[in-house]
């Protein structure tokens, strides 16, 4: 492991390196694969950089939380990393909060509360992924929509196919949920 490549991307995300070394060694590898790739030349080249580092970075940090959250809780670690990672961090801040008001019992209660609510919607970045959508503005849609659609998933996705009739009810989903909303405005 290269200290000075972590150290860097430490200094660009303001953070301490000790932090970084916290993360699985995958997670250390593209913070370096991700200097190495940038060339920061101009200030859009820079943010560019910012941002691929502070996702990873983010990741990371919800990766120690959910570690720390699973020993603390007697949650699956597993369920906790199969959550997406805004799950994770509403997580990990509900529970910090919790914690923070010296309140034991309603950190943990936090938690499973979170996992309840995450779980109908976990196969959302699959989704995401199968109908060729970005992921965040998936997320733009209402909640009911989003377990609507990992609902469908769940009960019909076909490892090893085409998935095509899954995908056109998936998008008829997205459709309607347009025409709906059009007709509210």
């Amino acid at each position: 492991m290269n200290n000075v490549n972590l150290e860097t991307a430490a200094r660009i995300l303001n953070t301490d390196v000790s932090s970084l070394k916290e993360f699985p060694e995958e997670m250390q590898q593209e913070l370096i694969a991700v200097l190495e790739m940038f060339s920061p030349d101009t200030t859009e080249e820079a943010k560019m950089l910012y941002d691929n580092l502070h996702s990873i970075w983010e990741k990371g940090v919800a990766y120690v939380d959910m570690v720390n959250i699973s020993k603390e809780t007697g949650a699956s670690l597993e369920t906790l990393l199969s959550l997406d990672i805004q799950s994770q961090l509403m997580i990990s801040f509900e529970y910090s909060m919790a914690l923070e008001e010296g309140d034991k019992n309603k950190a943990v209660n936090k938690v499973y509360q979170n996992i309840r609510q995450a779980l109908p919607i976990a196969d959302l970045p699959k989704v995401a992924i199968l109908i060729g959508m970005e992921y965040d503005k998936l997320r733009q849609y209402p909640r009911k929509i989003w377990e609507q659609l990992c609902g469908a998933y769940a009960m019909e996705y076909e490892e090893n196919s085409d998935n095509a009739d899954l995908i056109n009810n998936l998008n008829s989903i997205l459709k309607e949920a347009e025409e709906e909303n059009e007709t509210d405005n």
